[in-house]
């Protein structure tokens, strides 16, 4: 730069540093509210991730839950078809039968049940 240009850019700055001067309460002032602003929305942004991150964590849960439940409908389908065949056949003594022996653990009068008592 030249020196009528450096000169003219030194009397520019003087002019904004006592505009600067003259303001500083003023500045001082904002500063700080801009600095509470900024903190305030630096708070509510990470509020804001903390509290995505923890829905998608019940989101996970939730997914589980339903994979879960899911399964045991098809299990209890499954039981039911399979009752439903044995009613459907006109068997009701295998039925009743079948629900005396796995439910209720009871047997016919001439048979002879063994129980593991090995614990294995």
């Amino acid at each position: 730069m030249t020196q009528k240009k450096w000169s003219k850019c030194l009397q520019s700055s003087q002019k904004y540093d006592i505009i600067a001067k003259d303001d500083k309460e003023g500045w001082g002032i904002m500063s700080k509210t801009s600095m509470f602003i900024r903190l305030l929305l630096f708070v509510i942004a990470a509020a804001s991730v903390i509290s995505l991150i923890f829905m998608q964590l019940d989101i996970y849960d939730k997914e589980r839950e339903i994979a879960l439940v899911t399964e045991r409908i098809k299990e209890q389908r499954i039981r039911n078809s399979e009752l439903a065949d044995l009613l459907a056949d006109g068997n009701e003594d295998d039925f009743y039968r079948t629900i005396a022996e796995d439910n209720l653990g009871f047997g016919q009068n001439d048979e002879k049940i063994y129980k593991d008592i090995s614990g294995n």
